[in-house]
């Protein structure tokens, strides 16, 4: 299994911000300030105008003062490559894998909250504020690379952040046009017809929205939601989707 999170020794002073791993020190000079500096040698630490520097412990000093924007690249992320994409945490020393280029399954989270509440979702509805959960999601999208071939956008229940979604498909059309999105949805949002109209007004070319319906009787699907009323909003949903495609 491949660890998406870990958390070194070191820490500064900063707010989180997302960026694009690099092992070349000789990148140009205008993109670096969204890269981090994946170090390969003790030199690398002090190349000018990267975001930041991921370094192993082995290649920290040991008696000097570590430089500036160094972060502990953690044993767990030691498979971090070139053009992944990541969340750090200056303050806490965390890093977080938003996008793997490596991957075929790359999915954004808008959101961790949902109007539903399965019985067998293994990520349970969480409260409070969420809000930077768009702006990792907008700001790893415009990092990722172009040959991606597909990347989900989910939660939570995404709709529920309607507005930031837009934002996401059409930044999506707009930064990696040939690449599918597959949208997972419970679908109760779609039961309004203006909804599935601004989805479609998008136009993007390789949008899917993913609805599950878990049950041909209304009963057992309200159950498994945990909702009542819920299968007739969902199918609703779906036939406005297929109404305006």
């Amino acid at each position: 299994m491949i660890s998406l999170h870990g958390c070194g020794a070191l820490r500064y002073d900063a707010d989180p911000f997302v960026v694009r791993v690099t092992t070349n020190a000789n990148r140009p000079y205008v993109v670096r300030d969204k890269e981090a500096l994946l170090c390969q040698s003790p030199e690398d630490i002090s190349r000018p105008g990267f975001r930041c520097f991921l370094a192993p412990s082995f290649l920290l000093p040991v008696e000097a003062e570590v430089p500036a924007r160094v972060l502990e690249l953690p044993a767990e992320l030691t498979h971090l490559e070139d053009g992944d994409v990541i969340r750090c945490d200056p303050r806490t020393g965390e890093i977080f894998v938003t996008y793997r280029l490596r991957s075929t399954a790359n999915t954004l989270l808008l959101t961790e909250t949902c109007n539903n509440k399965c019985i067998m979702c293994c990520q349970p509805p969480k409260s409070g504020n969420d809000d930077y959960l768009a702006s990792v999601a907008l700001d790893t999208l415009r990092l990722m690379d172009r040959s991606t071939t597909e990347i989900g956008v989910s939660g939570g229940e995404p709709t529920l952040k309607w507005d930031v979604l837009l934002k996401v498909l059409r930044t999506a059309k707009g930064y990696l046009p040939d690449t599918a999105i597959q949208l997972l949805s419970n679908g109760r949002v779609f039961k309004y017809l203006s909804r599935a109209q601004e989805l479609a007004a998008i136009r993007h070319p390789r949008l899917i929205v993913g609805v599950p319906l878990n049950s041909a009787t209304p009963e057992v699907h309200d159950y498994i939601v945990q909702r009542r009323g819920v299968f007739d909003e969902t199918i609703l949903g779906i036939m406005n989707l297929k109404r305006k495609r």
